[in-house]
């Protein structure tokens, strides 16, 4: 994991650097949808450590990327999708707490800390839903014929 975390943190350092020369919202976009083809590729390799109990963690990411080969592009565009619904929903759910909190409570540390205690929250759900995701990602690439699989995607 942190050789996979290691080599996607120079990519998106050079993907960043190239994008920026553009604009810096384009480098982080880019970057983004970088992270998310990227992760893609690799997203199955807790899932193969896991239930396939390969304990190589070179032997498991190779496993990850075998499984992922057809539909790593499509894998990688549904995370970037899910992933900008996330942070779409995230915001607009801490600014309407934040809000609510500062009218009820005022702008003193307790409304700081329900803010927290609720971003947190929906953090932790959304990725207990990802969780959920790679483990379906999973599923659907090792199970049924090829052809059930590839048909998934289209």
């Amino acid at each position: 994991y942190l050789l996979a975390v290691f080599l996607m943190s120079i990519l998106l350092s050079v993907v960043v650097a190239l994008g920026s020369l553009l604009h810096p919202v384009v480098g982080l976009a880019l970057a983004l949808y970088a992270a998310c083809q990227y992760y893609a590729r690799f997203m199955a390799t807790g899932a193969v450590i896991v239930l396939e109990e390969r304990l190589n963690p070179i032997t498991a990411m190779m496993r990850s990327w075998t499984l992922t080969r057809k539909n790593g592009l499509r894998i990688g565009n549904f995370v970037f999708l899910l992933m900008i619904a996330a942070l779409v929903v995230l915001t607009v759910l801490s600014i309407v707490v934040g809000i609510i909190t500062a009218l009820t409570m005022g702008q003193g540390r307790a409304a700081e800390i329900v803010s927290g205690f609720v971003s947190s929250v929906m953090a932790a759900t959304i990725l207990a839903y990802l969780a959920a995701i790679i483990v379906a990602v999973y599923r659907q690439m090792t199970g049924g014929a090829p052809d059930t699989v590839q048909a998934t995607f289209e």
